[in-house]
């Protein structure tokens, strides 16, 4: 249940950001089609033990860094390191192996760097248009 809820968390995120970038209609109808489903997931996930703010403050940190002229991709890459260590740390809470946690810590920053890092990729084409 944990990892079906937290990816309906995820797509929510992915879903948000593409209304923030292109804002299309077809976005818009997604972010409305998902709300239900959402709101069970966060559900689902309280029940866990998983606290599903620490995604949506890491996703309005990343607007603010975003929005800021001084970053760096060390720094505009921080918020999804840490919801990923987050999500991955949970892991280890749910099977009760808590010596797991600093590990799992760590691949979930990694993992989160690299997810910043493809998504920004795959978004850089659109972007350089946008910039023209």
């Amino acid at each position: 249940m944990f990892t079906s809820a937290i990816s309906l968390l995820m797509l929510k995120t992915k879903i948000y950001d593409d209304v923030l970038d292109k804002n299309t209609i077809f976005s818009r109808l997604a972010a409305r089609l998902i709300k239900k489903k959402i709101l069970l997931a966060e559900q689902e996930l309280d029940k866990l033990g998983y606290d599903s703010r620490i995604v949506y403050s890491q996703i309005k940190r990343q607007i603010n860094l975003e929005d800021e002229s001084n970053t760096n991709l060390e720094m505009l890459a921080t918020p999804t390191e840490e919801v990923v260590s987050s999500i991955f740390e949970h892991t280890a809470v749910l099977s009760d192996v808590k010596q797991n946690i600093n590990p799992l810590s760590a691949i979930g920053k990694s993992v989160g760097k690299l997810m910043f890092i493809l998504d920004n990729y795959i978004d850089l084409p659109e972007d350089n248009r946008k910039k023209m």
